[in-house]
């Protein structure tokens, strides 16, 4: 049940992105449709990079040291990169990955009140 909704919400080109900006080994790159479509879309023959710290919005990170799809090398990069980091939080179990942020059995201590109590009070 849980790996049939696993990639639901995402596309082939998501993933096709994920793997570009990985082999190219950049923090966070627009889509590369090749030289010709580039142009098109952008006015260049390359993908435009995306400047991170133009991020105006608090950014609170949380990330698990297991993660194979979010390693603390690229959690660091991502950090160092935006320009409006507030906290960076390692979740405190060893074995914590990507999944348990959605399927974790203590998800909800380790992650979403620590989360909660970073958002601003509502009126």
């Amino acid at each position: 049940m849980i790996l049939s909704a696993l990639f639901g919400g995402t596309s082939l080109n998501t993933l096709l992105q994920l793997i570009q900006n990985y082999n190219k080994d950049i923090v966070f790159n627009a889509f590369d449709y090749g030289p010709e479509e580039n142009i098109r879309r952008y006015g260049t023959e390359t993908s435009k990079t995306y400047d991170l710290k133009k991020v105006t919005t608090p950014v609170h990170i949380f990330w698990g040291e297991n993660d194979l799809l979010a390693n603390s090398k690229d959690v660091e990069r991502i950090a160092n990169s935006l320009g409006n980091l507030q906290t960076y939080h390692r979740v405190s179990s060893p074995k914590f990955n990507h999944l348990d942020f959605v399927f974790g059995n203590n998800v909800n201590e380790m992650v979403y009140k620590p989360m909660l109590s970073l958002l601003p009070p509502s009126n």
